[in-house]
Order: C-alpha cells, then sequence, then structure tokens
C-alpha cells in the first residue's frame, strides 16, 4: 500500500497544487437521489402493514423530500426457504440474481424515468441484498452496492478498478464529478442493518446532526498500532494518526489509543462521535456508545461480512445497534490498501462533503467489497 499511495500523490501533485484545504457545503437536491426498494421483503415488528423496506425508503423519502418518482421496486427472492431479510441466502446473490434483479430493474427505471444522468445517489433499503456471492471471474463476496456504483459505465461487469476519484491526501478537498469513466457514476449509500427499525433511524440521527453540532458533543476514538517505518502496514497505520491529529486541529475531542503501550484495542470509548482504528485479528470490541451524527469503522478483514445479523469480525451490525450514524465496511476480503481510508473520509465529512461523497473520495478501488451504510446526504453541521 505504501508505494501506491506514495505513487498516487506523487503522480497527481501537480494537477492539485492550486487546490488548497477549505471548507465545503454541498447543495442537497432531493430529485438527485434514487431509493431502492425490495418488494419481496415482509413486515416485521414496528413497520405496521408495509414490508420492511418499504418502511424504510417511505421513511427516508419523507424526511428528505425525495420525489415519489425516484422510488424504484425491485423484487428479489427473500431465500429459498425463509421468508427473512436477515436469512444468509436472502442477502447474499449470485451474480445472475444480482443482473437479473437487481441491476437491470434499476437501470431500465432510470432510463424510463430519464434519470440516468441525473441520479447521483443512490440508497438500497434495508431488504435489498448487499452481498454477491461469486463473480464470473473468481472474485468472491463482493458488495452489491459497489457494483451498482459503476452499473452505467463500460467496466460494468469488471471488478476491483482503481477509482480516479480517490485522493489520498486527507487535506485535499477535491472536486466531486459524476463523470467516472467518461460515465455516470453513482454514490450508493444504504439505510440498513439488523432491523427495519434500525435502518429508517439512520436519517432520523443524520438530521439531527444536521440541525448542529457543537464540536464538543462527543469524543473521537483513533486505535494506532504504532507500526515502523517499512512495515507492510505501515501506511494504512499512519491514517489512524493522521485521523486523530486532524481531530485535534478540528478543535474537537480526540483520543488516541497507541495500541504499542496500551497492549490492544480501545477497551473504553463512551459518547463516540467518530471512530477510525484496526486490525482486531476478527475480535469485535464492544466498547463504544454513540452519540447522534457519529461516524467511524475498523479497517479489519469481513467488518461488512454481515450487515443484518452478527457474524466473527463484524463491526458493522454491532456498531448499527450501538447507534452509529453512518460506517462503513468490506463484504468479505477487502486487503489493506483497498479499503476506504478513514482520516480522508472524517475529514472531508468535517469539510462539508456529505457522507457518500467523503466514502467515494477516501475509496481506493471501485467494484470491490466496500459497503456504506447510512444516509448518503449526511453533512454534519457544526455550531461552534
Amino acid at each position: 500500500m505504501s508505494n501506491i499511495r506514495s505513487a498516487f500523490i506523487a503522480s497527481t501533485a501537480l494537477a492539485l497544487a492550486a487546490t488548497n484545504a477549505f471548507s465545503v457545503r454541498v447543495r442537497l437536491d432531493p430529485s438527485t437521489v434514487l431509493v431502492v426498494v425490495n418488494d419481496s421483503t415482509p413486515l416485521e415488528p414496528g413497520t405496521g402493514n408495509k414490508g420492511a423496506s418499504q418502511y424504510v425508503a417511505d421513511h427516508y423519502a419523507s424526511a428528505r423530500k425525495i420525489p415519489p418518482g425516484n422510488i424504484v421496486h425491485i423484487r428479489v427472492p427473500m431465500g429459498c426457504c425463509e421468508n427473512d431479510p436477515k436469512a444468509w441466502d436472502s442477502w447474499t446473490i449470485s451474480w445472475q440474481s444480482f443482473k437479473d434483479n437487481v441491476r437491470t430493474p434499476i437501470k431500465q427505471f432510470m432510463a424510463l424515468k430519464r434519470l440516468t444522468s441525473k441520479i447521483k445517489y443512490i440508497v438500497p433499503t434495508y431488504g435489498v441484498p448487499s452481498h454477491i456471492s461469486r463473480h464470473p471471474y473468481g472474485a468472491t463476496g463482493l458488495s452489491v452496492d459497489a457494483m451498482l456504483s459503476i452499473m452505467s459505465t463500460r467496466y460494468a461487469d469488471l471488478y476491483a478498478l482503481q477509482n480516479p476519484l480517490y485522493n489520498p491526501d486527507p487535506d485535499r478537498m477535491p472536486h466531486v464529478t459524476q463523470k467516472v469513466f467518461r460515465s455516470p457514476f453513482y454514490f450508493v449509500s444504504r439505510l440498513d442493518g439488523p432491523s427495519a427499525q434500525i435502518a429508517a433511524g439512520l436519517v432520523d440521527k443524520a438530521l439531527d446532526a444536521e440541525r448542529g453540532i457543537s464540536r464538543k458533543s462527543g469524543v473521537g476514538y483513533f486505535d494506532w498500532q504504532n507500526r515502523t517505518p517499512g512495515d507492510s502496514y505501515y501506511v494504512a497505520d499512519q491514517t489512524m494518526l493522521s485521523a486523530y491529529n486532524l481531530c485535534v486541529e478540528a478543535g474537537m475531542q480526540c483520543n488516541l489509543n497507541d495500541q504499542s503501550i496500551a497492549g490492544g484495542l480501545i477497551m473504553n470509548a463512551p459518547n463516540t462521535l467518530w471512530a477510525w482504528g484496526w486490525y482486531s485479528g476478527g475480535q469485535v470490541n464492544d466498547v463504544y456508545t454513540f452519540v447522534p451524527g457519529a461516524v467511524g469503522a475498523q479497517l479489519t478483514s469481513y467488518t461488512a461480512g454481515s450487515i443484518r445479523t452478527p457474524a466473527p469480525g463484524a463491526w458493522v451490525p454491532l456498531w448499527l445497534e450501538r447507534g452509529v450514524t453512518a460506517t462503513w465496511g468490506a463484504t468479505s476480503e477487502p486487503y489493506v490498501d483497498r479499503y476506504t481510508v478513514g482520516d480522508c473520509l472524517l475529514n472531508r465529512l468535517w469539510k462539508g462533503y456529505t457522507f457518500a461523497e467523503a466514502a467515494y473520495l477516501a475509496t481506493p478501488y471501485l467494484g470491490w467489497t466496500m459497503v456504506f451504510v447510512g444516509d448518503p446526504l449526511y453533512s454534519p453541521r457544526f455550531i461552534d
């Protein structure tokens, strides 16, 4: 990862020379959001007489004033035997099913509604599959959302593509374009989690933070291993220290856990507002409690091996249960140099990018294993 990141910085230095760190505030346009509903998702407690996917979509569309014509309905069977969105074969589908039941109907809907070039954000809701079991070229556990983001490009059937949007310098605030590979590109972030109520609640937490939070509303926790230069994980490790330093520079409450001194992961993290740490070896540390607006993740394999149910190494469903507003993870083995980078994502979020924009600007590869969970439009507003 070190060589890749260094080479990227060198090759883009000239182009970015005129771009200085600055605060941005994007204009949110609800008509650029497409919401995806899986009509096969049954009712569950708290959704009344609506299917759980429809319930989440309706709640989100109402909260964000998404036009009714921007809601697309697909029908993906809920597993072979169980009508349960938490069953493995409900959230994991074949490549053929992804093409036939997810990608094609969405593309057809957008073409019919003349939305192909207008849509910027796509929001799969609870009940929409998240994992692809196997790609024809051999990769396993690809992210449904990662493949949807590139579905209108000429590379739609490929995977692990270097991301032209990615910038590894967290102090750079690049222009966000919807033209990637000279084609429409989509920022995909889902409203999902262990229940439909948790999934729907993600927009409520986001809106709370957009009404205004203090830089002292919570604490940023950063889990650093303090690896030595030359270590194959050194560059990734430095992003935790970088995120901590950026947090301090932003005038927030920040806590750095040096694992080389502490002997392990953070063991107490109350009132978490920001988090970026890594490499737990499959251990999921249930010590975080989150305040509204909280964003964070762990750089560990299989952090989103499951989104709706507990699984070894799956930080994403646990943190959603504990109240995080937005998070991200890997649906299978991501490789450290392909994982969404936390210092880049968080600093850009603090500067005014939306969660989805910040996420894709911080993601080295497209069409891979990353999945983002939270309101893509979320952009916290600081009142101090």
